[in-house]
């Protein structure tokens, strides 16, 4: 596991062009920028659309410490990377608030 100081240059929630709702945080660590999403926030069956990980948006806010998903632009985390990819992120001066979507699929026991 690495830990990369970021700052989050572009927060973006919406339904892409194949019409999934998802979200991206682009992390720019000075020279260099990564994402962290892109996964989908439907959940269900086809035509049915569910919102199972909403509660990740509200984790992503409560760990930045922001009341709404724009001022998350321009704020500093620490990214979480685990193998090259972004598996979470955490609060730049509280360790303790920390979000990985693998620590969610744990809890309601997809993962184990």
């Amino acid at each position: 596991m690495e830990l990369k100081n970021a700052v989050i240059s572009r927060a973006w929630i919406g339904i892409e062009d194949h019409g999934i709702l998802s979200f991206m945080l682009t992390l720019n660590y000075g020279g260099s920028a990564q994402g962290f999403g892109g996964v989908s926030l439907d959940w269900g069956k086809p035509g049915e659309k569910k919102s199972a990980p909403s509660s990740w948006i509200r984790e992503i806010l409560e760990v930045v410490e922001v009341p709404s998903w724009h001022e998350l632009q321009g704020k500093s985390v620490v990214a979480i990377i685990d193998r090259g990819m972004v598996v979470g992120i955490r609060n730049y001066l509280k360790e303790s608030l920390e979000f990985r979507p693998e620590e969610w699929f744990k809890k309601i026991g997809i993962l184990e």
